[in-house]
């Protein structure tokens, strides 16, 4: 039970500005004792990393705005206890996040490797 809870503080932030995206990426997710909040760009994320605890940072590249390879080194600068990874169709960033020490999935068939980051993020949480 006391597992249970300790589990249960686990937050994701899901960064993309596609509605689409941000209603299917958390189901994967419905079984695991997760958190997910969404963002719909990265300015956006950076607000709700100033209010709340996140403990992995899930990001698309393109965005408006800032892109999110820029989020991710923006994050890892200002709250480097959070966990980061892009989550990109794009071949090019996932390959320029992951030269950058970021770990980085390619849409759409990057399911089964955000639920193993996401599994890790959980079994790796602080009491």
């Amino acid at each position: 039970m006391a597992d249970d809870a300790k589990r249960a503080e686990v937050t994701i932030l899901l960064v993309d500005d596609n509605e689409q995206i941000l209603r299917s990426v958390p189901r994967l997710f419905h079984r695991l004792p997760v958190r997910v909040r969404c963002a719909k760009c990265a300015s956006e994320a950076l607000a709700l990393l100033q209010q709340e605890q996140v403990d992995l940072l899930i990001s698309d590249f393109n965005m408006p705005g800032l892109n999110g390879l820029a989020l991710l080194e923006q994050v890892r600068a200002r709250w480097p206890q959070v966990r980061s990874v892009l989550n990109s169709g794009d071949g090019q960033a996932v390959t320029a996040a992951r030269s950058q020490g970021f770990a980085a999935v390619l849409k759409p068939e990057a399911n089964d490797l955000l639920l193993d980051l996401v599994a890790k993020a959980i079994e790796q949480k602080p009491s």
